[in-house]
Parts: C-alpha cells; structure tokens; sequence
C-alpha cells in the first residue's frame, strides 16, 4: 500500500457502509466507501479519484488499502459491482487483477435491462 496518501474514515451510514476521505497531503484527492454483509462479504461501493490519476496511483492505493481491510475484517476477497457500459472503471479493476464471476440482470422503471457484472480480486 502507497503510504504517501492519507485515509481517514469519515461516515458509517445506516446501511452499514463505511466512507473515507483520501488525502496527499493538505490535498484531498479522493473518497471512497465499502460495506461489508453479514455473510462476511466484503463489497466496494465505489471509488472516486478528485485529481488526474494517469498512472492510477490513488486508485492502486485504495485497492491495497480496501484488500487489507477485507483480511483484518476476515472478509476477504474483496467483491465490486460495476455496470458494464462503465467500461473505464471495468478496466481499471480489471487491470489491477480483479475478474468477473457473475452478471445480475436488472430493469429499471422504462424497462431498460441493466446488466451489473460482479468482479472480485485475485
């Protein structure tokens, strides 16, 4: 894990999601948020880079952060749900080794079938 970026928790919603803030410095460069299901499931619910990352160095850095969260929780692997037309956020996980292991079909309220592709890590 990069130590040069800073992450502290910052928001526990209802939900059970855990949010943090990530920062370089005086600099906040990004946020993100997990949850973890009572089946020990350990999901991330999004990951937002707030400065250009060309070399995905804060995103790399959340991975390695958020993949020993799930260890020390004793929920590991680390579990993300990405839609497929997001085709930059899919490449990104699956540059950093996630893979897909199912697809959830859903329809929205016009009827449009979205399809949700679960990737989990190595």
């Amino acid at each position: 894990m990069d130590m040069r970026y800073l992450m502290n928790e910052n928001n526990h919603d209802h939900s059970g999601m855990i949010c943090y803030t990530v920062w370089d410095k005086d600099r906040q460069t990004g946020h993100f948020s997990y949850r973890i299901t009572e089946e020990k499931q350990f999901f991330i619910e999004a990951i937002w880079v707030d400065v250009p990352d060309p070399k995905d160095g804060v995103f790399r850095a959340v991975l390695g952060f958020l993949e020993y969260k799930a260890a020390a929780s004793h929920a590991d692997p680390v579990y993300v749900r990405i839609h497929e037309k997001n085709v930059y956020m899919l490449d990104r996980y699956l540059a950093n080794g996630f893979y897909s292991i199912d697809t959830e079909v859903t329809v929205d309220d016009h009827g449009n079938e979205n399809r949700i592709l679960i990737l989990r890590n190595r």
